[in-house]
């Protein structure tokens, strides 16, 4: 996820090479020097595999947990990083970042909350469930960004190996879409009004499946909020706030 506010550029996550995120930063008209800061939820490869490389290459600042930094090797790179500690708001510039751990199997991940003078994003992917802390954080956000990853019937009659479909429902693995359809029913105000349903498996999860379990959790209040399904192709464009 790029974001651009009050003159700072971040991108959050960092899971593909660095010439691949240089493309598509391109693409979006972004020059990749101009970075500002990488935000790290967590250390594995499909949300920080090219996030050193990056930082190195153009000198923006990283920032994630201690225990991220340190699974990375990123602990003692120039500019010295940001650590983002769970429940305590992090001032970057204009802006507040608040990371709340999350249940993943990784070593200290987190959902964010991004506050900027333009407006609030929440952003939770990789969770087993959602715990109230989790919730309470994102709510009132302008912009949520949640993972709905898969559909329980299509996982279990999937191809995958029972261990690898254990670890996916697993309270430490990934949302299901009735999971986050119910965090998005708790995190959403009248404030939100955009929704992006993220980290959807192509093996195990339908776009129509996910957003009609969101819809139907929001009920009314669906009806002012534009959805949308974060593709794993060339990206989702614009939100502009």
């Amino acid at each position: 996820m790029y974001l651009e506010a009050s003159g700072l550029r971040v991108l959050v996550d960092a899971g593909f090479s660095c010439r691949e995120m240089e493309a598509r930063l391109a693409a979006l008209g972004v020059d990749p020097a101009a970075l500002d800061l990488i935000l790290l939820s967590h250390e594995h490869g499909d949300h920080a595999r090219g996030a050193a490389r990056f930082a190195r290459r153009f000198g923006c600042t990283v920032a994630g947990t201690a225990a991220t930094l340190r699974c990375l090797g990123l602990s003692r790179v120039s500019p010295r990083p940001l650590t983002v500690e769970s429940g305590r708001a992090l001032r970057v510039g204009s802006w507040i970042v608040t990371g709340v751990a999350v249940p993943h199997d990784a070593a200290d991940p987190v959902a964010f909350r991004l506050d900027t003078p333009e407006g609030s994003i929440g952003y939770a992917l990789d969770l087993g469930h959602a715990p109230e802390p989790v919730v309470r954080n994102l709510e009132g956000c302008q912009v949520l960004i949640v993972e709905s990853n898969h559909d329980p019937d299509l996982l279990e009659q999937g191809p995958y190996p029972r261990e690898l479909k254990q670890r996916l429902k697993g309270p430490r693995g990934h949302l299901s879409n009735g999971e986050a359809a119910e965090f998005i029913a708790g995190a959403a105000t009248r404030e939100t009004r955009n929704l992006v349903l993220a980290h959807l498996s192509r093996t195990n999860n339908r776009a129509d499946l996910a957003l009609l379990s969101a819809h139907r959790a929001l009920g009314k209040q669906s009806g002012s909020i534009r959805m949308s399904v974060a593709e794993q192709g060339p990206g989702n464009g614009w939100i502009e706030s």
